[in-house]
């Protein structure tokens, strides 16, 4: 029964996706970005909306890693819709219990991402199928090694690919989340505007 209730949810996706597409409104790289990170108990993390986004729009979330073709095998995915509502640009959208059963505050989301305390990365971005990426949108990694490589992303890292201090297991963004589009991704990149946790060490200002 399980299996086919996401059956039918990942059904609605597709067609959500079709219908996006088909309005030609489609994301670019740097169109939103991540703002919290948890990889340690209760997995979370949340991003912001760096534009408008238009109903059903469709953002695939995996933490495999990229080989410049393809991702590995074997990691999880987790698929967000929007839903049909218009969401405007710096509005933060988070995820948690994503291990189990994600929930997000605007539109809905199935999968699951089971993140590693000791390092691990997430990519953001659109495409056919969680498999399938056309444009990749952001990303975020306590470890540059753990997004395997960037190569054919178009992101960058230390701008649309964030990567926190080594061993950084959970971060929040302290800054203006209401900066413009530039401002946010360069305060996003600035670790002295987040509480960051470490391995064996308290919450603290990097």
């Amino acid at each position: 029964m399980k299996e086919f209730k996401i059956l039918i949810l990942l059904s609605v996706i597709v067609i959500s996706l079709l219908i996006y597409n088909k309005k030609g409104d489609k994301l670019h790289c740097g169109d939103i970005a991540f703002v919290s990170y948890n990889s340690k108990g209760d997995d979370y993390f949340s991003i912001i909306t760096l534009k408008q986004l238009q109903p059903h729009t469709v953002i695939y979330f995996t933490d495999a890693e990229w080989n410049g073709n393809h991702f590995n095998l074997g990691e999880g995915n987790l698929v967000w819709s929007s839903g049909d509502q218009t969401i405007p640009s710096n509005t933060e959208i988070q995820f948690k219990n994503i291990k189990t059963s994600p929930t997000t505050n605007h539109g809905f989301s199935i999968g699951e991402l089971r993140l590693n305390a000791n390092g691990d990365a997430i990519f953001a971005y659109v495409g056919e199928s969680p498999k399938q990426p056309s444009t990749f949108i952001a990303a975020v990694s306590n470890d540059a090694l753990e997004f395997g490589t960037l190569i054919n992303t178009k992101l960058t890292a230390g701008h649309t690919a964030i990567i926190y201090p080594k061993h950084t297991y959970q971060a929040n963004f302290q800054g203006d989340k209401s900066a413009t589009k530039n401002n946010l991704i360069e305060a996003l990149n600035d670790f002295n505007n987040y509480r960051l946790q470490k391995k064996n060490a308290a919450w603290a200002i990097n």
